[in-house]
């Protein structure tokens, strides 16, 4: 399947990329307040919860830079 054979960090910044990712954040929020209070939407922690995956995948993106001596993509940087 080609959805499959594409860098993960080339399909974030695709239109179908941030679809998939809103949807799984959107799971996760429904998750955590099921499990946190037994209620299905509580704004508070979908917004925490939403800001906790966005802190997370700036660190993570600069933590690759860091890594891969600069780039952000090595897999496709032309490197090869």
């Amino acid at each position: 399947m080609i959805l499959l054979d594409v860098s993960f960090g080339i399909f974030a910044f695709m239109p179908l990329g941030w679809l998939f990712m809103a949807f799984v954040i959107g799971i996760e929020c429904f998750a955590m307040t099921r499990v946190l209070i037994p209620k299905f939407f509580d704004k508070r922690i979908f917004m925490v919860t939403s800001l906790v995956n966005v802190i997370s995948g700036v660190i993570g993106i600069m933590m690759s830079i860091a890594i891969n001596g600069g780039w952000w993509l090595s897999y496709g940087s032309g490197t090869r």
